[in-house]
């Protein structure tokens, strides 16, 4: 038992000794990395729902001079505790991560071509010319800085990229088009931006070949309720850019009923406050209400509506 006791404390000095040597000859023997903690906080409710929107995630991993090292996906099933992925595949160093959400699949492109400003993830459209008629899934990016020597996880918070845009627009005219000689009109919402790339900053990328979005959705609904509805998903919304919202009558060969700044027209809702690009980041549902009115045999489309906020009584439910 002496001898047992005698050699333990021998055996701890001889470890420490060893790993004091690796110290002073190769500083990577001696270090783990960390794990990556993801979180999705930052949201209307600021409550974590990583769990719920978050499928799986692609890292694209830069050495601290922005060479490409590697890019690996991670589906759900392989999280630890749900919202963890470990870097024990990585050799220890210094690292910054590009970290995207949901791009396993046919609506999102990757590209690194070496270099960290060489990164994009691209919106993939239905006929090459930027147009989409279906919903995309949700796109989630985050970046996280990892230092040699780091040995605590390191939260990852992520920011949603794309967002719901739900239009409704009313029939207020007593009369239908028809009874002025006319067809009932046919709508068709387009929601346009230049936001279909991006950069590994999040940053919409503009010199891209083909970075103009056109959403489009057909407004369907119960004529006998006199009531349209058209769904759509965007990418980024940002103030001072682009997008703008249009909607056309497809009976009258696309006729454009009406056009404004869609970000302009989402200011507008005073229950809100929307007066940075962080304040659009966290938001991802947004309404419009328009009526639809007959005068002088012209369709007319105002925006009475924005979300929860009232344009005419200027009041929020």
């Amino acid at each position: 038992n002496f001898a047992g006791k005698a050699v333990m404390p021998a055996l701890a000095v001889s470890l420490l000794t060893g790993c004091k040597y690796l110290i002073d000859e190769d500083l990577s023997g001696c270090f783990e990395m960390p794990a990556l903690r993801f979180e999705y906080t930052f949201n209307e409710a600021n409550t974590d729902r990583f769990a719920e929107q978050v499928n799986s995630l692609t890292l694209f991993v830069y050495d601290d001079e922005g060479t490409f090292i590697e890019a690996r996906s991670f589906p759900k099933s392989t999280f630890v505790y749900g919202n963890k992925i470990e870097l024990d595949w990585l050799e220890p160093g210094d690292y910054k991560i590009i970290t995207w959400g949901n791009v396993d699949n046919d609506d999102y492109n990757c590209l690194s071509n070496g270099a960290y400003d060489d990164m994009r993830v691209s919106l993939v459209c239905e006929d090459g010319s930027g147009t989409m008629t279906r919903q995309q899934a949700s796109l989630f990016w985050g970046v996280a800085v990892v230092n040699k020597g780091d040995t605590e996880e390191i939260p990852v918070y992520l920011i949603k990229d794309t967002n719901n845009i739900k239009v409704t627009i009313i029939d207020t005219s007593d009369l239908t088009r028809s009874e002025w000689g006319n067809p009932q009109p046919k709508l068709d919402v387009h929601i346009t931006a230049s936001n279909g790339t991006y950069r590994p900053d999040n940053e919409p990328c503009k010199d891209d070949p083909r970075p103009y979005m056109k959403h489009i959705a057909g407004a369907t609904g119960d004529r006998e309720q006199q009531e349209y509805v058209a769904d759509l998903t965007v990418m980024r919304l940002l103030i001072g850019g682009d997008a703008s919202i249009k909607i056309y009558d497809a009976e009258l060969d696309n006729e454009l009923l009406h056009e404004e700044p869609l970000v302009a027209a989402l200011m507008r809702d005073e229950t809100r406050t929307l007066a940075t690009n962080d304040d659009f980041n966290r938001y991802d549902e947004y309404s419009l209400t328009y009526e639809l009115s007959l005068e002088h045999g012209v369709w007319v489309l105002t925006l009475v509506k924005v979300n929860d906020w009232d344009l005419v009584t200027g009041g929020g439910n």
